[in-house]
């Protein structure tokens, strides 16, 4: 998938129009935006999310295109900031 623009969005496979397996999604200056796996077009296991700069600012685990369970949230530094439910 691309951008207007012709930049890269999203690279992963599909099986008969479904996303499966790993996945990655790009801001549109390139840097990576998230990352993590499909099973039969849903979102399924750990999920990671980055800011515009490509800093780790999300994780946790998704399962059936849902949140799941408790978060880690990280400021710019890395640092972990909280939980969150």
């Amino acid at each position: 998938y691309y951008y207007e623009d012709g930049a890269l969005k999203a690279t992963g496979p599909e099986k008969d129009g479904l996303k499966t397996g790993f996945w990655q999604f790009f801001h549109p200056n390139g840097k990576l935006m998230g990352e993590g796996n499909y099973q039969n077009g849903y979102t399924e296991g750990t999920w990671k999310y980055y800011d515009e700069q490509g800093r780790l600012s999300a994780a946790g685990k998704e399962w059936a295109g849902e949140k799941e369970g408790t978060w880690k949230l990280f400021y710019p530094s890395g640092a972990v900031k909280g939980d969150a439910a």
